[in-house]
């Protein structure tokens, strides 16, 4: 295809993270398009181990760290440039994700799953609109969080994954409705307005 001419592989040989899924299974990558000096900086998790790699566009490993958790399990990059790592132990069900420089320094802003949900609700995937409003798929649900990480609201009862567009701020939440398969959109005030697919 000669869209992907240029395109980034990112495989075993060039990722130190140890036995990632190269099926996708568990991993997850996130890019940086924040426009910032760290623009095009490409993150990989995996939910089997506790390290982040930070790749440059062109695949080369730019450094690699470790969150608090056994396993790092999502990552999203803030227009600021920095990253939330979501985090989790299946052992003791704590989870929660860690705000991070793009030198995978941690800053010591934390954001904790909704204080009723305290068995496998696994805070993974997180991202932040151009306010600094945080989403964050605490599964099944996603929540909303104001700037200062304080809870706001439930947005959705079920999501399987998560994205922002960085230009309206609406959410967009894949998730099981009527019984398949659906993209739905929100607006920044949690209104649907949109529903896509045929579902499966």
């Amino acid at each position: 295809d000669p869209a992907l001419a240029g395109a980034t592989e990112l495989t075993n040989d060039n990722a130190p993270s140890p036995s990632w899924s190269v099926d996708g299974q568990g991993a997850r990558i996130t890019v940086d398009n924040s426009g910032t000096a760290s623009q095009g900086t490409i993150y990989l998790v995996t939910a089997n181990n506790p390290t982040v790699t930070a790749f440059a566009p062109s695949g080369t490993v730019l450094r690699t760290f470790d969150v608090e958790l056994p396993q790092a399990c999502g990552a999203g990059v803030a227009p600021n440039g920095n990253v939330w790592v979501g985090t989790r132990d299946t052992g003791t069900f704590a989870s929660f994700a860690d705000e991070y420089t793009p030198a995978g320094v941690r800053t010591g802003r934390r954001l904790q799953k909704p204080a009723a949900m305290t068995v496998a609700a696994w805070m993974c995937d997180v991202r932040v609109d151009s306010e600094g409003a945080l989403y964050a798929r605490p599964y099944p649900v996603v929540a909303k969080y104001g700037s200062d990480l304080g809870f706001e609201s439930l947005v959705a009862i079920d999501g399987s994954a998560i994205e922002v567009d960085p230009v309206t701020d609406n959410l967009f939440v894949l998730g099981l409705y009527n019984g398949s398969f659906r993209v739905r959109q929100h607006t920044p005030d949690g209104e649907v307005v949109e529903e896509t697919g045929t579902g499966v």
